[in-house]
């Protein structure tokens, strides 16, 4: 729990909507902070090696902007700079996969827009568009890292390894790379802040907007607590039988 609060919880997100309607809806009332990203349809290798790509090992996201509030643990090197196209960071289940450390070279194909559809719906394409490798600076652990999607290998865009790309390399690729943006929110008041949030969104946006509540890191960490009370528990009732076995 500690973790999930000091990394920034979120409430929910809002998809659906041009980038720029995003950057209105994180100016409403009752917005404690929010952060615009998107996923971005691509494949992600080590350089030199674009046959090890595989669809749904590595996730790739562009941090568009990243408030104060969302932090990771620096597990090593910093983060990338978002004016910096060619810097990334990531995960490290994505640094296992990708055999990578600070300063590893990733190379990344994107699929086209009109991709997009057709590869979500689980249709095997090639990704056509070439992209220029980027370079890994930091490996970070955030409350995502601590459970396991359980998702199917060759759905590409769920999966526990993930690739972070700044604003900068999003400002550069945005339209010729398939890419969902989204902007995740916390509220002042939480939960009880959501009807009013929600028709705030609704009126700017005439009902388009599309609401997904929760988050992915509650999820997880949820999931770990109730994985780790379980062992303490085990240990507890292990250690209880050995102290009457001594006695």
């Amino acid at each position: 729990p500690r973790f999930l609060a000091w990394s920034g919880p979120t409430e929910g997100d809002v998809a659906g909507v041009p980038l720029r309607t995003m950057g209105r809806i994180a100016g409403l009332p009752g917005i404690a902070y929010s952060q615009r990203a998107a996923f971005m349809l691509m494949l992600a290798a080590p350089a030199g090696h674009p046959a090890a790509a595989r669809p749904g090992q590595v996730t790739t996201w562009a941090l568009i902007d990243n408030p104060p509030q969302s932090r990771a643990i620096m597990v090593a090197g910093r983060r990338p700079s978002p004016s910096r196209a060619d810097e990334v960071m990531i995960n490290e289940t994505a640094a296992r996969i990708l055999r990578a450390h600070v300063g590893s070279m990733i190379s990344l194909r994107g699929f086209r827009p009109d991709q997009l559809m057709p590869v979500l719906n689980n249709e095997v394409l090639h990704p056509a568009v070439a992209l220029p490798d980027v370079r890994v600076t930091a490996i970070i652990r955030t409350p995502t890292d601590l459970g396991d999607s359980g998702a199917p290998s060759d759905v590409i865009f769920t999966g526990t390894g993930s690739l972070f790309l700044t604003a900068a390399f999003y400002d550069r690729f945005a339209g010729s790379v398939a890419n969902i943006p989204g902007l995740a929110f916390h509220l002042d008041r939480g939960l009880a802040g959501l009807p009013a949030f929600e028709s705030a969104v609704n009126r700017l946006t005439g009902h388009r907007a599309q609401f997904e509540l929760g988050s992915d890191a509650a999820t997880a960490a949820a999931a770990a607590q109730r994985g780790t009370s379980l062992q303490a528990l085990a240990l507890l009732l292990f250690g209880i039988i050995v102290a009457l076995a001594l006695l």
